[in-house]
């Protein structure tokens, strides 16, 4: 008895250690700790299993979750909560403790008759946090939590998921953000837990899954309705997370029909009328600013075009007041061209590099391409480096020189140098580029933006409405073929060149931007 007891007198003391590695834990002491898993001690369920207290003889309290054996996804859901759980470590991600992975061989009647059975026990120990989960706070502006706790609460959400995104080697998508995942310690500070729907993704990389594991409601719409998962899939849930927060449901413009002003402007006056109400409060102004600024976050956030969503990065600049919550995103074309920002189109030209080019309509043999490559390679750098740099004269003249030696004239070259045009003031000859660009590639949408701005500066208003309408339709199919494209590349990564017609090959758009 002694050298048992000795033996989880370390456990113990391992578990209270906050710079300890989460150990593997018997199944029998978790047995012990939670008087073998009694209703008595259940904290909550959920659809992947029960978590139970855990009582320490020193008086500490654990978090103990078993999860549900016969569920499908059992054995992959434990496996992943674990490996994603070890290498997390921040203040708004609950810490894993230990872990208990083990098999017994039990007898058991069968059809009337004795047979020993396979029984697998998967257990994770938690922290403890006493304030439990987020969706018990969820109330409207008139009652519950108030706006400092409100605000401090979706400060450490968007901190926990700027931590799984940005900061880990590989982003960690959680892709089950929900307030019954997110629980609260006791000064309401809260911490991102339940990683077994979790997945590691490059910031570039798009997953197409058949499964559709997850929340209604906080499913992204490209997931829910095409199994399409990016980096972006939690940031819809996190914006559905920050409405429920401020208001109490999740209701937003697009769902209950009001326009977005209207919908802050509304939630702003309850959250004034309560605030008011506050006998000795003084902070009236800047709280109300701080609603607002949330409010645009989430608004953002939920936004169904995934690619005008910020990411986890912007999201914390504009809780920090560094970035504003109405500025144009770098990856928002539309917007910039409707607002005819010239800044944020230039910002956008520059950043997309080469990627409108991925998917070339052309195909040409290796000898085509070799002609004077090193020639055209340096006329297209010193042409990229210009237009970085706004030297738009240089940049024309260099992208004019390019066009005229180019085997395939490329979208981002063209769009480019009709921007060059746009800024010497030659918006007809920045038109005619636009038109090229739509012509290499039809279904791309940055020629049909180009256009709009082009039309804009020509004072025919009218037409480039129409146009910017148009590339903004388009724009939705060009991210779906996308996509498509590079599914089709991650299955095929040994397939390109192959053709019955020789040596050919993709014309190489990456060599261009080297």
């Amino acid at each position: 008895m002694g050298g048992k007891s000795s033996k989880y007198d370390n456990l113990e003391i391992m578990l209270g250690d906050q710079s300890s590695e989460p150990h593997s834990l018997p199944l029998k002491y978790l047995k012990k700790i939670t008087n073998s898993f009694s209703d008595e001690r259940v904290l909550g369920r959920g659809g992947s299993g029960v978590v139970y207290k855990g009582e320490l003889s020193n008086g500490e309290v654990i978090a103990v979750k078993k999860l549900e054996q016969s569920l499908p996804s059992f054995e992959k859901q434990f496996t992943n909560e674990v490996y994603h759980f070890m290498k997390l470590r921040h203040p708004n991600i609950v810490r894993l403790l230990g872990y208990c992975y083990e098999t017994q061989n039990v007898c058991l009647q069968h059809n009337g008759k004795y047979v020993f059975a396979e029984m697998s026990e998967r257990l994770l120990c938690l922290e403890y946090l006493p304030n439990g989960s987020l969706d018990r706070y969820i109330s409207d502006e008139s009652s519950g939590l108030d706006w400092p706790t409100r605000y401090k609460i979706i400060e450490g959400i968007c901190y926990g998921l700027y931590y799984l995104h940005v900061e880990t080697h590989n982003p960690v998508l959680h892709l089950d953000l929900k307030p019954a995942n997110i629980l609260l310690d006791n000064g309401m500070l809260p911490k991102l837990t339940d990683f077994g729907l979790s997945r590691l993704l490059d910031q570039q990389q798009t997953i197409c899954t058949s499964s559709r594991e997850g929340t209604i409601g906080y499913m992204s719409p490209e997931y829910l309705h095409g199994g399409i998962v990016t980096i972006k899939s939690d940031i819809f849930s996190l914006g559905v997370i920050i409405m429920e927060v401020i208001r109490g449901d999740r209701d937003y413009p697009g769902l209950g029909g009001t326009s977005s002003e209207e919908f802050t402007e509304l939630t702003l006056d309850k959250w004034r009328n309560v605030l008011g109400k506050a006998p000795g409060y003084t902070s009236l102004e800047v709280d109300c600013q701080q609603i607002k600024r949330c409010i645009q976050i989430g608004l953002l956030c939920v936004n169904p075009e995934r690619a005008r969503r910020p990411t986890a990065a912007k999201v914390v600049k504009m809780l920090q007041g560094i970035s504003e919550a109405n500025q144009i995103s770098t990856t928002d074309m539309g917007e910039a061209c409707s607002q005819m920002n010239l800044t944020a189109i230039h910002q956008i030209l520059v950043s997309k590099q080469y990627r409108d080019d991925e998917r070339p309509a052309k195909v040409v043999s290796l000898e085509e391409w070799m002609q004077d490559r090193e020639a055209i390679l340096d006329i297209n750098t010193r042409g990229d480096n210009a237009f970085q740099d706004e030297d738009f004269e240089v940049a024309l003249s260099n992208y004019t020189q390019l066009i005229d030696a180019m085997v395939i004239p490329t979208v981002t070259v063209f769009a480019r140098r009709s921007f060059c045009y746009l800024m010497s003031d030659q918006p007809v000859a920045a038109l005619q580029d636009a038109r090229e660009a739509q012509v290499i590639i039809p279904e791309c949408p940055t020629g049909l933006y180009m256009q709009s701005v082009a039309l804009t500066r020509l004072n025919m208003q009218s037409d480039a409405t129409d146009m910017l309408n148009q590339a903004s339709q388009l724009q939705a199919k060009w991210i779906q073929k996308s996509e498509e494209h590079e599914m089709e590349r991650q299955k095929k990564p040994n397939d390109a060149g192959d053709s019955d017609g020789g040596e050919t090959f993709s014309f190489p758009t990456t060599l261009l931007n080297s």
